[in-house]
């Protein structure tokens, strides 16, 4: 009697067995069904557009001598916004004994003349000039902005390249202003790490 009751257990015991794997299948069938279908209704959720700002600062004076002198300041644009507008803000001090109505001042962005002046216009101490910048030559990455600067004292260009008065000083506190949109940017991991890490942070 009782290896029949053994015998009809074990039995009862694999029916079960066999029913909960074929629950489980079910169950594992009916989640992956519901969770496509959740994320096919699911609307994307962007980022607001919003316009902001960044400035690049040179933060330390540089000082340019002779008669043909450049510098080279670099500024990166980001992928994730759409530049809108941009200038230069120099900030700048040249020498008093240097002939400014024959000598210049050249900005140039990505290797393009943007902008060219004599240097008799900056009178003062500290003068501001205010140059825009194309925003079809700015490019995403890495950009330069060059100021080429052409400066005279007398007749001798040779004298003129050697002499320590001939100098011209872009200060500190000149910067490039760059207004800029951010980009429509899923919440996405595929977008990682935007729009989580933001280029004006």
């Amino acid at each position: 009697m009782e290896g029949v009751i053994g015998i009809i257990y074990s039995s009862l015991i694999k029916k079960r067995k066999i029913v909960m794997k074929k629950f489980c299948s079910y169950l594992i069938v009916m989640m992956m069904v519901l969770f496509f279908a959740f994320i096919g209704s699911t609307k994307t959720v962007y980022a607001e557009e919003k316009l902001k700002f960044k400035n690049f600062k040179y933060n330390t004076d540089k000082k340019l001598s002779g008669v043909y002198s450049e510098d080279i300041f670099s500024f990166n644009l980001d992928e994730s916004v759409n530049a809108k507008e941009a200038y230069l803000n120099l900030i700048c001090t040249q020498s008093d004994i240097i002939d400014k109505s024959n000598s210049s001042l050249t900005v140039l962005l990505n290797g393009n003349p943007v902008f060219s002046m004599k240097l008799d216009k900056i009178k003062n101490y500290k003068s501001n000039i205010k140059v825009k910048l194309p925003i079809e030559n700015i490019v995403y990455g890495c950009n330069e902005v060059k100021i080429s600067i052409y400066s005279r004292i007398s007749d001798n260009i040779f004298n003129d390249d050697i002499n320590s008065g001939n100098w011209f000083l872009i200060h500190g506190e000149s910067f490039i202003h760059i207004d800029f949109e951010e980009k429509k940017t899923s919440f996405n991991i595929n977008n990682f790490p935007n729009p989580f890490l933001k280029w004006d942070s």
